[in-house]
C-alpha cells in the first residue's frame, strides 16, 4: 500500500492503479446462471483459489456456525486448487467435508461447489446469481473478485486489512475485524514467512 512505501521513506509521488475489470463483461445487466435447485433467499459467494492465504476454510466455518438448514441461505464456492482437474475437485470436496464434520454442528446450511474451469464469459452469471461476495483473505494486494462482484452490482464482505483497504471504503464493502498474528499454515510457500 502507499502508506507502507511512505513509511519506508519513499518521497516520490505514489499512484495506486488497480487491475482493470472488464465492465462490458462484468455488469449489473448480466442474467444469473439458472440454478439447478430452488434458489435460497440469500446466496453468499466465494471466488478464490483454495490456498491458506485466501481463508476459504474460514468463510465455510463462519457460514456453517452462523446459519442452519432452517435459514434460506446458500454458500456458493467457486474455488479451485492448483487446477480445475478432477483430482483437485475431489480434494476440495473432501476438505469441505472435513470442515463440516469437524465442527460437529447439526442442521448445517447448503453449500454449492463449482470447481469446473468455467469460461471467463460465464463467471459474471455466477456473480449475478449471488447476493454478496465474501472473502476471509489473510492478505490481498487488491482482490479482483471484490471488484468483479461490484461491477455486477454485488457488495462484498471482506477482511478489513490488506491492499483492498486502498481501494474499498465503508460505502463499498462490509469489513470484518481481524487480529494480526504470525504466519502459519503455509509451509512450502517461500513468500509467506
Amino acid at each position: 500500500s502507499a502508506k507502507l512505501f511512505r513509511s519506508g521513506g519513499v518521497t516520490k509521488p505514489i499512484y495506486i492503479v488497480g487491475n482493470p475489470v472488464d465492465i462490458t463483461l462484468f455488469n449489473p445487466d448480466v442474467p444469473p446462471i439458472t440454478p439447478l435447485i430452488q434458489r435460497p433467499e440469500t446466496i453468499f459467494m466465494v471466488t478464490s483459489q483454495w490456498h491458506p492465504r485466501k481463508g476459504v476454510d474460514d468463510v465455510i466455518t463462519a457460514y456453517l456456525t452462523e446459519f442452519t438448514d432452517k435459514d434460506s441461505v446458500g454458500l456458493l464456492l467457486f474455488t479451485w486448487g492448483g487446477s480445475h482437474g478432477s483430482l483437485e475437485r475431489d480434494k476440495i470436496r473432501r476438505m469441505i467435508g472435513h470442515i463440516r464434520e469437524g465442527l460437529n454442528v447439526g442442521n448445517q446450511p447448503k453449500i454449492f461447489y463449482v470447481g469446473q474451469n468455467i469460461p471467463r464469459e460465464a463467471v459474471p452469471e455466477l456473480y449475478a446469481l449471488s447476493d454478496v461476495q465474501v472473502s476471509a483473505s489473510r492478505g490481498e494486494a487488491m482482490g479482483i473478485p471484490f471488484f468483479e462482484a461490484g461491477a455486477c452490482g454485488k457488495p462484498t464482505i471482506v477482511t478489513g486489512w490488506g491492499g483492498q483497504r486502498d481501494y474499498l471504503d465503508d460505502d463499498m464493502a462490509y469489513f470484518v475485524d481481524y487480529d494480526i498474528e504470525p504466519v502459519h499454515g503455509v509451509a512450502g510457500y517461500k513468500h509467506y514467512s
